[in-house]
């Protein structure tokens, strides 16, 4: 009975969750009296009848019957391994963060958390149902990782009729023939507030070192060529024509790389359909924006990071010495978060590699290697800055999620915080019922808009104190504040899809034929709303799956690969301390890039186990 009955009612809670429609909460006060209030609340719990409900309902029940029945007879011999505590964890993380997302879909932001109890229920139940498909697709996609004889790899015997020879030339060109009517049709590109900002500095003479200085001078230095011969579009092209060109090659890299460690061919071929389908990139890419060759450098260097962890002695080369420290240093100029995003892979680099071996050769490779790039990169950016007498950026830039905390607990609760706390925010944010009426809970712009240039150290370290003591204080309100600005980086529920739509009197944009950004923005919204390719550009989804390779490999015992999930991590610390995920997927390209090729470097290569 219990075979039967399992998979039943664990097929009710997974249709129900993907069918439940979460409303904004039923309040007691638009009723004439409780009876009514109770009704509506138990018909708002239960939901409406829906074919589409039992259909899910029957296919969710047969699916979990027929997987258990096959598992129990088709048992591997490490499925008792499987890390159960820890996949019961992710799941029931990534239940609640695809349930916030849609609670915050549906019912919208006025409500900061779920508002009533009926709701509370409903996200509880939601929750259940989506973490039993995350634990469901995590067993099967761990049992594959950590399969003993699994073959993701093709044998000698194989004939690979694409991917034999020329594995770069030829993924270079299938991507670059995708990509170039996007170009085409995207000419001269488009634009975003930063870009505009970058340009400006160049072709005004003021520089900041808000933007990355190296790269504000690359893009807007084209821009400028393409000025004094007449048409800043033709420099804004060319921008986006090189941008594009760099991001294709270091994916015909990753694909090159992975073909010569035996691959199977069917992985290259949707690895290369990834690439080419994700609408991200080829949005991105027809845009002059900081953040594609960022991205770009950040996968080349996971890519010399994992040839590095797998062989330490490649880098007796001076070349590929030379090699690995200039992408790093690229890595540090091409975005201001690049810097600490090396320092922390080369640390933890340096910490996994000491722990598994003892050679005190192996050891020093990953500590000169990084220590170098650092070095470097500051020198570099302190060159610059000398040059063209940058100023420096505002400090508040990385203050957004404490921000947001302060702001939200103020909107809700002015008295949350003592005369010397509100005095302590007010020399770092200016009036506090100000900010608290600012408060957007989709961007930390409308609050970090009034940070205070003039504030010294010790105005910042006294509001980061009160900031501290306030959420001792109040923790509920700081945990509200902190998923509302952070769960769209977790959620497999949220559209990510963005066309910027910026217009600049200097630059005209869409120039093709009347209308041809409008096709583009078409496009975009057309495959985020109506189409599966919305899903390649969720962020969720990849945090999902890079949770599950850093698990496996946890599992396996194989802490120097570990290395190679890092700039991901980093990357997703950076995206919940930036001041928003909504329409900004951009903050998590290295994320998109760098996760496909980390999964098949470590389960899909042959002897990728450093075990």
């Amino acid at each position: 009975m219990k075979r039967i009955m399992s998979p039943i009612l664990k097929g009710l809670l997974i249709s129900y969750a993907f069918t439940a429609v979460l409303n904004a909460p039923l309040r007691p006060e638009f009723f004439e009296d409780r009876t009514d209030f109770l009704t509506a609340s138990v018909y708002e719990l239960l939901g409406s009848y829906s074919l589409s409900f039992f259909l899910i309902w029957i296919l969710a029940a047969g699916f979990i019957f027929l997987y258990s029945e096959y598992s129990s007879s088709h048992r591997p011999n490490n499925e008792s391994a499987l890390p159960k505590k820890s996949l019961t964890a992710i799941s029931v993380f990534f239940g609640f963060t695809s349930a916030l997302g849609r609670f915050y879909q549906t019912a919208g932001y006025g409500h900061i958390f779920f508002g009533s109890l009926v709701n509370i229920a409903k996200i509880a139940l939601v929750s259940a149902g989506f973490s039993l498909v995350f634990y469901t697709i995590s067993t099967v996609i761990l049992q594959i990782f950590l399969r003993k004889n699994c073959d993701m790899h093709d044998s000698p015997e194989t004939v690979q009729v694409f991917y034999k020879g020329k594995v770069f030339l030829k993924s270079f060109s299938v991507m670059g023939i995708f990509y170039l009517p996007f170009l085409i049709l995207s000419f001269p590109g488009g634009l975003c507030y930063d870009g505009i900002g970058q340009m400006e500095q160049v072709l005004n003479g003021a520089y900041t070192k808000h933007h990355p200085l190296a790269h504000t001078l690359i893009m807007g230095g084209i821009v400028k060529c393409g000025d004094a011969l007449g048409s800043p579009e033709a420099g804004v092209f060319v921008y986006v024509c090189l941008q594009t060109v760099l991001l294709i090659s270091a994916f015909a890299l990753s694909i090159s790389v992975l073909a010569k460690l035996g691959v199977k061919d069917l992985y290259l071929k949707l690895l290369t359909a990834l690439y080419c389908l994700t609408p991200l990139y080829t949005n991105l890419t027809t845009m002059a924006i900081k953040d594609v060759p960022y991205g770009a450098f950040v996968l080349i260097y996971v890519i010399l990071l994992c040839l590095f962890i797998r062989k330490p002695e490649r880098v007796k080369n001076p070349k590929a010495h030379i090699l690995f420290v200039l992408i790093q240093v690229l890595v540090i100029l091409m975005r201001n978060n690049g810097l600490p995003l090396i320092f922390i892979s080369g640390l933890v680099s340096f910490i996994l590699i000491s722990v598994k071996d003892k050679k005190y050769r192996r050891i020093i490779y990953p500590a000169v290697l990084f220590a170098e790039a650092v070095v470097a990169g500051l020198l570099v950016t302190a060159l610059l800055t000398a040059l063209t007498g940058a100023k420096a950026g505002s400090k508040g830039e990385i203050l957004s999620l404490p921000f947001q905390q302060t702001a939200y607990t103020l909107s809700v609760n002015p008295d949350a915080y003592s005369d010397a706390e509100k005095e302590a925010i007010a020399r770092v944010l200016g009036d506090t019922e100000v900010i608290a009426a600012d408060y957007d809970p989709l961007i930390a712009d409308t609050v970090k808009m009034h940070y205070i240039t003039e504030s010294g150290l010790g105005d910042n370290i006294a509001y980061l104190g009160a900031w501290f003591t306030g959420g001792l204080k109040h923790p509920v309100l700081y945990a509200k504040a902190f998923a509302v600005h952070t769960y769209g980086w977790f959620s497999p529920a949220v559209s990510n899809e963005i066309r910027y739509e910026v217009d600049y009197g200097e630059i005209k944009t869409g120039l093709l034929f009347p209308g041809a950004d409008k096709v583009m923005i078409f496009l975009y919204r057309f495959a985020a709303a109506f189409t599966p390719l919305g899903v390649l550009e969720n962020c969720g989804i990849y945090v999902f799956v890079l949770s599950l390779v850093t698990l496996a490999l946890i599992k396996e015992r194989r802490l120097a690969d570990i290395s190679a999930t890092v700039p991901a991590w980093t990357s997703l610390l950076i995206c919940m301390a930036s001041p928003c995920f909504f329409g900004h997927p951009r903050y998590a390209l290295p994320i998109f890039v760098s996760v496909p090729f980390v999964t098949l470097f470590m389960f899909a290569g042959k002897n990728t186990s450093n075990r």
